[in-house]
């Protein structure tokens, strides 16, 4: 992602380059015994300029107002949104806990709090793993 003018700048200078490079390629004469050298070097540029176009029309159309960009207030909605996902999953607070290799009495907490004191990494680990379908087996102790 260009996060600021300069890499911006520099983005499009790359761009510029590399399909100058590109071009060269297709100029030099195909290797006789080895064409899917020539092959992996074109998927190679193509694939690099194709990631920079995209990073260059996100910029700009951030830039123009023509890409939205969703609102602060989504943000808020953030916790409530966790706990419905785990829900939805079929998730006990204990199989969530397990997924994030924690005790299930800390993901209490944090739906107490509406994960007030969750760090941004932590959020990031919730997401990622409510975003995985299969439900944790939880474990059962066999009384003695």
């Amino acid at each position: 992602m260009i996060k600021n003018e300069k890499q911006y700048k520099i983005a499009r200078s790359w761009l510029k380059e590399i399909e100058e490079g590109r071009r060269r390629v297709d100029k030099l004469p195909m290797p006789g015994n080895q064409p899917w050298l020539r092959q992996a070097q074109r998927g190679s540029l193509d694939a690099q300029i194709q990631q920079l176009h995209e990073e260059i029309e996100e910029y700009e159309g951030l830039k123009s107002g023509k890409i939205l960009v969703p609102s602060f207030d989504d943000l808020a909605a953030l916790p409530e949104l966790f706990i419905k996902k785990r829900i939805a999953n079929g998730w006990t607070q204990e199989q969530l806990a397990e997924r994030l290799g924690t005790h299930y009495q800390q993901i209490q907490r944090y739906e107490s709090t509406d994960y007030a004191t969750a760090t941004f990494e932590t959020l990031q680990r919730v997401a990622a793993a409510l975003d995985q379908k299969q439900p944790v087996e939880t474990k059962t102790h066999d009384p003695l």
